[in-house]
């Protein structure tokens, strides 16, 4: 994916060294923090842990099963996830997050650990549930991301959830804000992209594919995107 994104990831930088890594909930907002949620004024533990909880409600998945996260950045999810009871592995294109990641979860916590683009994503090691959050927005095209939703498909055996994505009917309502609260919005992201999808664009996935599929609207706290995204479920018949 050719943009400045992943320059953005590589740059961020922990401080690990001012929390203590024994606090479940400092650590696990460290790592949403480095995941670029560290608006003032946002999301709370609270509302994460409650959003979280019903992922795994709707992953439909056994409380011991297995999830891996396709743009897992510096790992909260799979962090949380573990401390859960899940199998977990993740996949990320920024090395620097990745990295982040290691300093919280050994090597014997997650059965796979990848860096490399999401359309490169390995399919051997299949897991109950495949999830992205928030990653669908920086993929290139609708061409990459329907070939990622490929990779996916063939690494689950049960779920697949795309959580954030950003709604196409809302592309003007979503600039328009942006542009209001930002003078030089367009300036300062020209190297930014954001994808926006139909939901028609999933709706054909799964048929092609033999998938049900459930949308829900986001209704994470706290979250100031909520209005312009979306999530997708898609069920193995």
């Amino acid at each position: 994916m050719q943009n400045d994104w992943q320059k953005i990831w590589n740059k961020r930088e922990d401080r690990f060294d001012e929390i203590d890594l024994n606090d479940e909930e400092s650590v696990f907002m460290e790592l949403k923090r480095l995941d670029g949620f560290d608006l003032k004024g946002g999301i709370t533990y609270q509302a994460w842990i409650t959003e979280l909880e019903h992922w795994k409600n709707k992953l439909q998945i056994p409380a011991n099963g297995s999830i891996f996260e396709v743009g897992c950045g510096s790992g909260a999810n799979l962090y949380k996830l573990h401390r859960n009871g899940f199998e977990v592995g993740g996949l990320d294109y920024s090395s620097k997050l990745l990295d982040l990641l290691r300093k919280i979860l050994n090597p014997e916590d997650l059965r796979e650990l990848i860096c490399d683009e999401a359309i490169n994503l390995p399919t051997e090691i299949q897991y109950d549930a495949l999830i992205s959050f928030s990653v669908f927005e920086y993929f290139s095209s609708l061409e990459y991301a329907r070939n990622v939703l490929e990779k996916m498909s063939l690494k689950s055996r049960k779920t697949i959830a795309v959580f954030d994505i950003y709604d196409e009917s809302k592309r003007e309502d979503f600039f328009e804000l942006r542009r209001s609260m930002q003078k030089d919005y367009d300036e300062r992201y020209k190297n930014l992209p954001k994808q926006f999808y139909p939901r028609k664009f999933f709706e054909d996935f799964a048929s092609e594919h033999g998938f049900s599929i459930e949308f829900e609207p986001s209704t994470l706290e706290g979250y100031w995107n909520n209005d312009f995204i979306f999530h997708c479920y898609l069920y193995r018949n």
